[in-house]
């Protein structure tokens, strides 16, 4: 009897056992509907910037996100990685990075002919990527590695923290120069761009997730972080209570068929975001410019494109004038008075002829009239910047005639702003919300 006791309660044991193991994977199966990461607004550069776990928890890696960059670089050397591995030149991972060339990377490193590399970066025979920096063109030849990756994970309002990558995150180790005049406390540049080994591709790839991705820009540099999804949402915004996934307007994103990176191969096609502008709208009536310069010529220069690092969205010059010159009309139309405009900016009104309300100042809506008859509507906190209490202006940029700049029209930073944009990779659309200013919420949020 007392045998048959025993059995019973080691059989209860194992099926509790059992069970929890099953609740468990369970949970964490759920933890990783997608990942999250913070983003917070650098103020004096206007740069978004975003922090990576690498190798541990404890390595905090501040970087600026960049929608245009191929992958992510660094300062290695301010940091313990200790289990940091080079990847060799011609091996199947270096081909996945469609990197070519073999290079030296050891002239002034001290003991590079040993097994172990006496740093991260410091080793000969590795596959060799091109790390740009946009701030100061500046391309380098370095060596591409990898190393254990720390993600944190979302239900889409709440974070589980410290989830350990299934396989090494990929990345390169800057050189000094490389670092110049990025903003102060970042140490790098994380790419976003649609490439094998950009961040979003790369934990996609390696948790099993759906090729997609989402921003959401703060507005402020404060302590609640605007936010990056890569998996999907949904995406929750309190106290608004429904899902922002749910309500996205749909855009396809085009490709240009040139490459618009420093350095390509003949008939590459760029990698970074195009969407399909058809016209600029000011309160209701089309701005008239030459709209051949919404479309991509022989040359791949045209087009629009969304673009992280850029502050303020900047506009082919003829494109510029005309939009400044429609919205001080219909500024004139609601009794704004004009002032002194102040470089960069092309228009500039007295802040005490403009009212505020839910989404901003009140003045003039621009639209975007995208394909299927939908549009992009940018209300005053997104298409007005304050100076300071007196003076704001209209927050868009000259960029110059073309072929300078190659891109006709970029959408910079400030108009994304209180947007969640969402980059659905495999079947190439692109999803924006309306303003979340219109559902009493923003882009920062505290998901702890």
């Amino acid at each position: 009897m007392a045998s048959f006791i025993h059995y019973h309660i080691r059989f209860c044991l194992v099926i509790v056992f059992l069970f929890f193991l099953k609740s468990e994977a369970q949970v964490k199966k759920a933890k990783h509907a997608a990942l999250v990461f913070p983003i917070r607004k650098d103020h004096r550069t206007k740069q978004y910037l975003t922090t990576l776990k690498v190798s541990s928890k404890e390595n905090h890696v501040e970087v600026v996100i960049n929608l245009s960059s191929q992958l992510t670089w660094f300062n290695c050397d301010i940091y313990n990685l200790p289990t940091y591995q080079p990847i060799e030149c011609g091996s199947q991972k270096c081909k996945i990075a469609k990197a070519e060339g073999c290079s030296l990377f050891c002239d002034d490193c001290k003991n590079c002919n040993l097994p172990i590399p006496s740093k991260p970066g410091c080793t000969n025979n590795t596959c060799s990527v091109d790390s740009y920096n946009f701030f100061t063109n500046y391309l380098s030849d370095q060596g591409l590695g990898e190393d254990t990756f720390l993600v944190d994970s979302t239900d889409g309002l709440t974070i589980s923290f410290n989830y350990k990558s299934p396989k090494p995150f990929q990345f390169s180790c800057a050189n000094p120069i490389q670092l110049r005049k990025l903003p102060v406390g970042s140490v790098g540049m994380t790419g976003l761009a649609n490439y094998t080994i950009s961040l979003p591709r790369q934990m996609s790839t390696l948790f099993k997730l759906p090729h997609k991705f989402a921003l959401c820009l703060p507005t402020k540099s404060d302590k609640t972080p605007g936010h990056m999804f890569i998996g999907g949402g949904p995406y929750m915004f309190p106290p608004y209570s429904k899902d922002i996934a749910k309500e996205l307007i749909i855009t396809p994103l085009v490709i240009n068929p040139q490459s618009t990176a420093p350095l390509y191969a003949v008939g590459e096609s760029s990698k970074e975001f195009f969407i399909n502008v058809k016209s600029i709208v000011v309160d209701g009536k089309p701005v008239e410019f030459n709209s051949s310069l919404l479309s991509f010529d022989e040359e791949g220069a045209g087009g629009t494109k969304i673009s992280s690092i850029t502050p303020f969205t900047y506009l082919e010059t003829s494109i510029f004038k005309a939009l400044v010159n429609d919205f001080t009309k219909a500024a004139a139309l609601r009794e704004m008075k004009t002032v002194a405009s102040v470089a960069p900016f092309g228009a500039c009104f007295s802040s005490q002829t403009i009212a505020k309300g839910q989404t901003g100042p009140v003045v003039p809506l621009i639209d975007l009239t995208l394909p299927d008859n939908q549009r992009w509507r940018f209300y005053g906190g997104n298409s007005m910047v304050p100076l300071n209490k007196e003076v704001m202006c209209l927050a868009f940029v000259d960029a110059g005639y073309k072929p300078n700049p190659k891109t006709s029209i970029a959408i910079g930073g400030y108009q994304l702003e209180n947007f969640l944009i969402e980059f659905d990779i495999d079947s190439t659309k692109l999803g924006i919300s309306t303003s979340l200013l219109l559902m009493n919420t923003t882009c920062s949020q505290s998901r702890l």
